[in-house]
């Protein structure tokens, strides 16, 4: 409150206790919001992993029953997944084939192995 407001509250004592009271009641709704708030992402959160692993899954199940190899690599070049199909064509690295791993190092290892006698 500016020191004006303070001392003319501090003059009427009826208007400091409505002050108060509206202080307090702006600080009950606050904090209530902020209770719900984090309710909210305790109920939420659990139901989204749980959605998001289905998805996962039926994603996966997907790239499974494709006949061509499929691999998935991120914004950043990180591989993601790979089907059955892909991992077996790309025997030479399948040991190395793991989330995070990028394609740069994923085509370097390739190189360095020098077991592909087709030029991928």
């Amino acid at each position: 409150m500016p020191k004006a407001a303070i001392s003319a509250v501090q003059k009427d004592p009826s208007r400091l206790t409505k002050a108060q009271l509206i202080d307090q009641n702006e600080e009950l709704r606050r904090r209530n919001q902020e209770l719900e708030r984090a309710a909210n992402k305790m109920t939420v959160a659990p139901a989204l992993d749980v959605l998001e692993k289905a998805e996962s899954l039926v994603f996966i199940e997907a790239t499974e029953h494709c006949t061509d190899g499929f691999a998935l690599f991120d914004g950043e070049d990180r591989f993601v997944v790979c089907n059955a199909t892909y991992r077996s064509a790309m025997d030479d690295f399948a040991d190395i084939l793991e989330p995070g791993i990028s394609f740069e190092e994923l085509i370097r290892i390739r190189a360095d192995r020098n077991l592909r006698k087709d030029g991928l």
